[in-house]
């Protein structure tokens, strides 16, 4: 019976937390770039984004803006679409490394 419970809350432990299904590495960080990101869900409500890295000025992610220096933030914005643009434009940015990774 313990086996059970134990498997039982261990599948519910993992089946909860889905990982990202892709990335995208913005190497060049002052100029703006666009990308097509297409649902691997049939019934989808938002996207999942997770935005890390590091630069020198502002820049915005999805029309999400950020400050100079380094970012680990996540967002589920809404996304009803079978297909997404996902745009990134530095503010100020210059120099640095952001890296997109999305569940969508």
């Amino acid at each position: 019976m313990k086996s059970y419970l134990l498997f039982g809350l261990l599948f519910l432990i993992t089946s909860c937390e889905r990982g990202f299904n892709g990335q995208i590495e913005i190497d060049d960080v002052s100029k703006k770039s666009k990308y097509k990101v297409v649902s691997e869900y049939s019934n989808r409500s938002n996207i999942r984004l997770l935005i890390t890295g590091e630069t020198d000025g502002a820049f915005r992610v999805f029309g999400i803006p950020f400050e100079k220096g380094k970012v680990n933030k996540e967002y589920i914005p809404d996304a009803y679409e079978d297909t997404l643009i996902l745009d990134y434009e530095p503010i100020t940015a210059k120099k640095g490394k952001i890296i997109i990774k999305y569940d969508y």
